[in-house]
């Protein structure tokens, strides 16, 4: 009789894991509810803090998690995400005069185009996402490029308020496969930041040490 229970439990649950075990959004920070682009941070050799990060060589990457999870559990979401589930690259045509013609540009923007799928994401379920951005010319992935570097606050995500209709922004059940689907709430900006310095910085530092341990030689004597 238990055994009995037990299947007919697992059967409806395969069966619902099926139909609803999954989840579907686009991946890209410009057709959304939200326009935050990719900038530098201060600091950036040839770039002024703030501005839009215009080159091809940026990657930027999705990272998700299912449940709601706060800013102090990174190290705990990216564990849980396991890997990025979708990346693309700054694209730097994506409207050339920044966002919707407003002088932000240009750069900053990226668009995946692809629907990003959401393993085991159910109706009524919270994602946590977060983006990390760094620059392929000094590494292929965000932990070896070393160099300019930068990631997002997280976010949350929920079902699309209208379901089973569509709005078009939120999470929506990979079986109604609408590939118009947008976030609400996201992607945030990513700040990009350089953190190993420049060579000349570097120069300008060795030479400053030097001076100091001239002088202080001379004080010796």
């Amino acid at each position: 009789m238990k055994r009995s229970i037990i299947a007919a439990i697992l059967g409806v649950a395969g069966s619902v894991a099926t139909t609803y075990g999954q989840g579907i959004i686009q991946f890209d920070n410009y057709y959304g509810a939200v326009y935050d682009p990719v900038v530098y941070g201060a600091g950036v050799a040839g770039h002024a803090a703030g501005s839009n990060v215009n080159s091809t060589s940026v990657e930027v990457a999705l990272f998700y998690a299912l449940g709601n999870l706060s800013s102090d559990s990174t190290s705990a979401f990216l564990t849980a995400a396991g890997s990025a589930v979708g990346t693309t690259f700054i694209d730097s045509t994506l409207n050339s005069h920044g966002l919707l013609g407003t002088g932000t540009g240009p750069g900053g923007f990226y668009n995946d185009g692809t629907d990003i799928t959401l393993a085991g994401w159910v109706t009524g379920d919270t994602a946590t996402f977060m983006v990390e951005a760094w620059d392929t010319t000094a590494g292929g992935t965000f932990s070896t490029a070393g160099n300019l570097i930068g990631s997002s606050a997280l976010w949350t995500e929920v079902g699309d308020p209208s379901l089973p209709g569509l709005s078009g922004t939120g999470i929506i059940p990979s079986s109604l496969g609408d590939p118009a689907e947008t976030m609400a709430n996201g992607p945030l900006g990513v700040v990009m930041t350089q953190t190993v310095p420049e060579p000349t910085t570097l120069a300008l530092a060795g030479l400053g040490g030097l001076a100091s341990l001239m002088a202080f030689r001379r004080k010796q004597v």
